[in-house]
């Protein structure tokens, strides 16, 4: 028997009233994760030699400070009146394209929308936290293309929230302990992309099409790995209109492909300055893979403790009831993308398949997409469920809704109840890095750091890189907040990531990005060889089969001390070689930025050595003259000038096919503008024979 109409007008004046009930509830819950993960306490007062001083509190651990900084320098960068394109600072510069900068355009938009009230490295706290309950958008967009219950997306973030994972799996320990904002950022836009892609295939609704571009576009900006699952996306929304049976959802696969075709055509232009030279240049890029998949079951274990077991487990039943409800259109498609990336996932991880480009992808690096899935996966299935059981019951038809409601809200209190730990720090249980574990900057140590750099700013030579040896209190990569406080190239002992293997230093290229005894980099051909002016070192924490680089400083004749900040010691070195030199000659001037470097000879003549990373965009000019740039040995620059030259001028170019790109780019945003506000954004695009999903 089929409801009379004002039961209908009745059910959907309720369903409104939850649905901006649920939106309210998911701004607060956001609101409090924020909160108590310090979101808004962004700075921190320390007491230092008996003076109280204000830092930064951004995250402090791991790989936060090689992302805090970028935003910092593409903010640098955009004050001085240039698009950041080459990074300088980080052990002899990168190309941008080698690690795109979605992360740090967000960290600059948030320090824009705040007047730039507060540093950006503080800010960048923010952008990670808004990263971590970002993925309510999406459950919020895939519960409402199936007319799910309104509260489904606040069990999702609450299952988002409180299930710490492993460190390369997403979620908290990844995205807030490692510091990998990169990779789930990625796979977070990724995620958004597939459900508004979903959306606008199976309904037409043009602002969803105009959303999954821009956040499949965001999402390969951030992390090109992510392409991958929007690939995956759009291939499981054609199988999933294909096994559509829905009569008042079905939609003719002409048309979806036409729909798919204009997202994937759209976002290829937008991100064709990233692709092109990604084509182009790679093979210069070489990845050190620190993690794999020794076979199915370590893939299957890691999925399982990705979110949990049990979790786990409701998110298969949430695949059994997409695949044979007829009604769950958009959970069937969530449904196909991770047995889709799962299986994609497992055979890129089989042997014969790690080389080349696959051998980069570093396949464990693809689970926080899996992870999103799996967790509406399961919150839909909840919320299913519950809608069935509660239909059966003896309860009034209007009373349901609200009882389902009500109930996934005590599922989110469950889960939220059953967080291991205090909200604000990772679980004592799930550290996965070595103690004392501090995940913020608002602390002494920071303090003396960013003191010792201070002083290096000061009196390092012009022209000279600041050597950095050794972190302290476990933090990892504690070195690489050296550019947020000195305006000199730096090099590192432990610099996180590189981009060739050709780096002169004794380490093993293969192994990771260390070197373990830096005491062996304390010698006169070393140190000239990058150009190395100032050493700040620290002890070394943990005892091992090398010297204390700390004390074979003090009793190096290359050293020169000068001051002690904290635990740190900051050395002038003896008789430094500049980053460039003619033969033995220095330059009487010398200026490094990201995208140039001038020196001023008195007169020089031969080969002109620039230790500074080579790469085929840089271009070389003696008094104003092209010569060639030669690629060393070791990955750094040469020329060779004629006699008499007093100017010599590299700058970092744009080549035809960066161009061509930007040309891509502003088609496709032209494309967007038309899709948003053209006349088929008033719903000429919509399924003519279809309802709303």
């Amino acid at each position: 028997m089929s409801d009379s109409p004002t039961l209908r007008v009745e059910r959907a004046r309720v369903s409104r009233r939850l649905a901006l009930l649920s939106a309210v509830v998911l701004v607060l819950l956001g609101t409090w994760v924020i909160w108590k993960f310090g979101g808004f306490d962004l700075m921190a007062t320390v007491e230092l030699d008996g003076r109280r001083q204000t830092v930064v509190n951004t995250f402090a651990t791991v790989d936060h400070p090689f992302h805090t900084v970028r935003g910092e320098t593409l903010l640098e960068s955009l004050r001085d009146g240039e698009s950041l394109r080459w990074i300088a600072h980080h052990q002899g510069g990168y190309p941008v394209e080698f690690y795109p900068l979605g992360i740090p355009w967000l960290d600059v938009g948030l320090w824009a929308l705040l007047l730039g009230q507060f540093p950006i490295i503080a800010v960048h706290k923010l952008a990670v936290l808004i990263v971590f309950i970002l993925p309510a958008v999406g459950f919020w967009w895939l519960a409402q293309g199936d007319r799910l219950n309104p509260f489904v997306p606040v069990l999702a973030l609450a299952i988002q929230v409180t299930t710490t994972g492993l460190w390369w799996t997403g979620g908290m320990i990844e995205l807030i302990e490692w510091g990998l904002v990169a990779n789930v950022g990625g796979a977070t836009l990724a995620f958004l992309a597939m459900a508004a892609l979903v959306r606008f295939i199976l309904q037409g609704q043009t602002g969803f099409g105009v959303a999954a571009i821009l956040a499949s576009s965001a999402a390969l900006y951030t992390n090109t790995r992510s392409g991958i699952a929007v690939s995956i996306a759009a291939v499981a929304v054609i199988v999933g209109v294909l096994l559509d049976r829905h009569p008042e959802r079905q939609v003719p696969i002409g048309l979806a492909l036409r729909r798919v075709a204009l997202v994937a055509g759209a976002s290829g232009l937008m991100t064709a300055p990233l692709l092109f030279a990604l084509f182009r240049y790679a093979d210069l890029y070489y990845f050190v893979n620190f993690k794999e998949y020794t076979g199915i079951g370590e893939f299957w274990h890691t999925s399982l403790a990705a979110v949990s077991r049990p979790l786990f487990g409701v998110a298969i039943a949430g695949i059994v009831l997409a695949l044979v409800m007829r009604r769950l259109s958009v959970l069937r498609v969530v449904a196909i993308s991770g047995l889709l990336y799962a299986g994609l996932t497992v055979a890129l991880s089989s042997g014969g398949l790690g080389e080349g480009a696959i051998q980069q992808l570093e396949t464990t690096r693809l689970m926080p997409f899996q992870r999103l899935l799996v967790v509406y996966l399961a919150a839909a299935a909840v919320g299913w469920l519950l809608d069935a059981g509660v239909a059966r019951l003896p309860v009034p038809d209007r009373s349901r809704l609200p009882m389902v409601s009500s109930l996934l809200v005590i599922g989110a209190v469950v889960m939220f109840s059953l967080y291991d730990g205090e909200y604000g720090d990772t679980p004592e249980t799930h550290y996965t890095t070595p103690t004392p574990h501090a995940l913020t900057t608002g602390r002494v140590e920071f303090a003396e750091f960013s003191g010792i750099l201070a002083e290096a700013n000061e009196i390092v030579p012009e022209g000279r890189a600041i050597y950095v040896v050794e972190d302290r209190e476990s933090w990892w990569h504690e070195q690489l907040w050296g550019p947020s406080q000195a305006d000199e190239p730096f090099f590192y002992d432990d610099w996180m990531w590189y981009w060739h293997p050709d780096f002169d230093a004794p380490y093993d290229y293969r192994e990771g990005h260390f070197i373990p005894n830096p005491v062996a980099t304390f010698n006169e051909e070393w140190l000239s060889g990058n150009g190395i002016g100032a050493l700040i070192v620290t002890d070394r924490e943990e005892s091992g089969p090398f010297p204390d680089p700390r004390e074979a400083a003090r009793q190096n004749p290359l050293f020169d001390y000068q001051v002690t900040v904290g635990n740190w010691d900051l050395y002038l070195v003896r008789n430094s070689t500049s980053v460039v030199t003619n033969g033995t000659v220095m330059p009487v001037a010398l200026d490094i930025e990201n995208q140039s470097i001038m020196a001023t000879f008195e007169s020089a003549e031969g080969v002109v050595d620039i230790r500074r990373n080579w790469f085929p965009r840089w271009e070389a000019f003696a008094d104003g003259e092209e010569v060639d740039v030669t690629r060393t040995s070791n990955g750094y620059m040469q020329i060779t000038v004629p006699e008499g030259t007093q100017s010599v001028e590299l700058q970092y170019a744009a080549t035809w096919s960066d161009w061509l790109g930007r040309l891509a780019a502003v088609l496709g945003l032209v494309v967007v503008v038309a899709l948003g506000v053209g006349p088929r954004s008033r719903g000429s695009f919509r399924n003519r024979n279809a309802q709303d999903v």
